[in-house]
């Protein structure tokens, strides 16, 4: 059985060097993303554009001010609330979108600090 030493130089380090590979083989490596996700990320960066002109006032912080709650909320959009998340297929399905704009409206309030709440107004689906 090698020691720690010799099992290291044989294995590769990552505080060190990778593996030494032998000629003709090729090294294996980490895929970064799944293809169908890659897929699904390129539909969905062509489809933003679009539904963001369609869609340029934010729409979570009226509901939040009509329900009690004192947010600061620019009114511009800047992204789609995924009301029910973004597994799968969900990511561009545009009737779960709702328009989200950079304040204290999305991030914060939603998916910080009140997501009972948000769940209470239908700002999020579970």
């Amino acid at each position: 059985m090698p020691n720690l030493s010799q099992q290291i130089s044989q294995t590769g380090n990552c505080l060190r060097e990778p593996p030494k590979v032998k000629k003709g083989e090729k090294r294996g490596y980490i895929r970064r993303e799944n293809p169908r996700r890659a897929a699904q990320k390129r539909q969905y960066r062509a489809l933003l554009p679009g539904w963001i002109a369609e869609h340029p006032r934010c729409e979570i912080g009226p509901i939040l001010k009509q329900n009690g709650f004192n947010v600061h909320c620019t009114g511009r959009t800047v992204c789609p609330h995924h009301i029910r998340g973004r597994r799968g297929e969900l990511l561009c399905d545009t009737r779960y979108f709702i328009a989200a704009c950079d304040g204290e409206c999305h991030i914060p309030f939603i998916h910080r600090h009140h997501k009972a709440d948000a769940i209470r107004l239908g700002l999020l689906i579970q």
